[in-house]
């Protein structure tokens, strides 16, 4: 009796051990799995775009509208008045860049482009002046910050262009232009993720807008998809009014970053502007 009891227990042991072994092998593997699974799963960076109309009003509005969504945002504003950059700048890592040094609606004072990125992992800051020039002083280029984000370097660009007829175009596609052609350098040379949002003063199917557009027609020559473009799936260029019953402002994200669907979109009056605060969840994914 005492034999098989020993029996039976050195037996029961060597099984216990072995399905010790084997649960501890088979735990290993569903959490490398898992954390596999984590690091493999598709990110995505929210985004707001919106012209204050030199509005402090729709500033806090905006950063109201930030601090509804958990983590880091990009905010690109356009149409801010010099005395407004030192409000922005308390919403995160912030840069302007002046697009005219007198408006009589900034009190006298300069207006132009910001961004803002309201997460860690700053980089820096740049701006880009893009040469073209309407009359009346504008000149037109990028306001952008650069930060980490899911182990990418990303730069995130605000923009205004041209106001103003059809005689404008050359001076909106002028702009564009320069603008893929910058954009193409930070993306393929650099490796560089790239947002860039902001007012074009351009519809979905307008010449500038070719420039941008890597996809919706056989005339798009850019580098970017388009918020709209990745929460339908599809490629053809459209999206939400922004300014009365017209889209002209848009948020982009290189191709190469981004995936085709998955994102979402909105284009809301919220704040006292003439135009919607632009914004949404933009999917990503690595290279």
């Amino acid at each position: 009796m005492s034999r098989l009891g020993g029996d039976m227990t050195r037996t029961q042991t060597r099984h216990g051990a072995a399905l010790a072994v084997a649960t501890l092998a088979l735990t290993g593997a569903i959490g490398a799995a898992t954390a596999t699974s984590a690091q493999a799963a598709p990110s995505s960076i929210f985004v707001i775009s919106h012209n204050l109309q030199k509005k402090n009003s729709a500033v806090d509005r905006v950063a109201q509208q930030a601090r509804e969504h958990p983590g880091g945002e990009v905010l690109l504003f356009q149409e801010v008045c010099a005395q407004q950059v030192d409000r922005i700048k308390k919403l995160g890592q912030a840069v302007y860049r002046e697009r005219k040094a007198v408006n009589k609606n900034c009190g006298g004072k300069g207006v132009g482009e910001m961004a803002v990125w309201t997460g860690g992992n700053r980089v820096g800051t740049s701006k880009h002046n893009l040469g073209a020039q309407q009359e009346g002083g504008h000149t037109y280029g990028l306001a952008c910050v650069t930060f980490t984000h899911s182990a990418r370097k990303t730069r995130a660009c605000s923009t205004h262009l041209a106001a103003g007829g059809d005689r404008f175009d050359p001076v909106r596609e002028a702009t564009a232009s320069a603008i893929r052609d910058k954009a193409n350098g930070w993306i393929t040379g650099d490796k560089l993720r790239v947002i860039v949002g902001g007012d074009f003063n351009s519809r979905p199917g307008d010449a500038a807008m070719d420039y941008m557009y890597a996809d919706g027609g056989s005339t798009a020559t850019g580098p970017f998809r388009e918020l709209h473009q990745m929460r339908t799936g599809k490629p053809a260029r459209g999206g939400l009014n922004t300014f009365y019953k017209k889209k002209i402002d848009y948020i982009f994200v290189s191709k190469v970053d981004s995936r085709s669907q998955g994102g979402t979109e909105h284009a809301r009056k919220i704040t006292d502007s003439d135009h919607r605060v632009l914004f949404g969840s933009v999917p990503l994914k690595s290279r």
